[in-house]
């Protein structure tokens, strides 16, 4: 079974967190502005998870989601980063 969109897995069950079709509001912006927001709000996730007192390693799933953490990380850190990827 794939791991479901807008869920996590705890006690050995899918847990939904988030559930898209029931959005009850909507942005206004343009496009070019949401995509902005989003592109900030990912950065600084990023960011925020790169301050560690131990290495760094990223695991690469072989989509896009992983890649693009790993490119950012990358250009925040200044320097290359250890990635490991399973299979």
């Amino acid at each position: 079974m794939p791991f479901p969109p807008g869920h996590y897995y705890a006690d050995g069950k899918f847990v939904r967190y988030a559930d898209l079709t029931s959005v009850s509001e909507y942005s206004s912006d343009d496009i070019d502005t949401v995509c902005g927001k989003i592109r900030e709000k990912l950065i600084a996730g990023i960011e925020k998870r790169l301050d560690a007192d131990a290495p760094l390693g990223f695991l690469l799933s072989g989509g896009l989601d992983s890649s693009l953490v790993c490119a950012i990380s990358a250009k925040l850190l200044g320097k290359k980063i250890r990635t490991f990827a399973i299979g």
